[in-house]
């Protein structure tokens, strides 16, 4: 989750499993379209790049890419694809304030085990590391600023443009156990062999992420199991 933090789980609770798709992805839409937007003018009005706002920011943009990906069938293709390219862009900037977050961190931890001789030169990198990272969070502040407009004529566009013809008469549960089946099958062929380089977990952690939100929106389609 980055920085130490546990983010929230907002499971989707008490929705009908039988609501037809296009009603659901409007409502599921326009909430994360919402949360996205509300994050996007704290950071543009607050001018603030902190940890926590950086966190939120990349949570709420996940959220949104799931909602995108989950009713995509009744979505317009091009209409779809602009507004996942924004989200894309904001998240990335967020996500390189999280790396030297991260990179910060450990070298904090380990200036307090070095050996005094050794401190000068990591100080210097520290020192470094902070500065590169006031640059991330200049360009970070500015793709927020720079998005929230576009984002939220896009988001609405898209939300009024969810069509019942393209959805072809699913309904919720029906797209939900689809949706779940495609992304639980994707995260169990990343945890097929053994994890023993890097690269293997971070592969793991990709494949959890959309499998996570997408159990969010869909959790109360399906029994208490799921959920826990």
């Amino acid at each position: 989750s980055g920085a130490g933090i546990m983010p929230s789980v907002k499971l989707n609770r008490n929705v009908d499993r039988e609501i037809p798709e296009e009603k659901a992805a409007r409502r599921v839409l326009a909430d994360r379209r919402e949360t996205l937007e509300k994050t996007l003018a704290n950071v543009v009005n607050a001018k603030c790049g902190d940890s926590e706002v950086v966190h939120q920011l990349r949570v709420a943009s996940r959220r949104a890419t799931a909602a995108v990906d989950s009713f995509g069938v009744c979505l317009p293709h091009r209409q779809a694809y602009k507004l996942s390219s924004r989200v894309k862009s904001i998240r990335s900037a967020a996500g390189s304030i999280r790396d030297w977050d991260v990179f910060l961190q450990d070298l904090a931890d380990r200036r307090e085990r070095v050996a005094e001789a050794e401190a000068p030169g990591l100080d210097m990198l520290i020192g470094d590391c902070v500065a590169r990272r006031i640059m991330a969070q200049w360009r970070f502040q500015r793709v927020c600023r720079k998005s929230l407009k576009p984002f939220r004529q896009r988001s609405l566009k898209l939300v009024a443009a969810v069509s019942r013809a393209r959805g072809g008469g699913r309904t919720l549960g029906d797209i939900g156990l689809a949706q779940l089946t495609v992304l639980t099958d994707h995260f169990f062929e990343s945890v097929s062999s053994p994890l023993t380089e890097v690269a293997d977990y971070h592969a793991l952690r990709l494949a959890l992420k959309p499998l996570r939100y997408a159990v969010e929106i869909f959790s109360g389609c399906f029994g208490p199991a799921l959920r826990e």
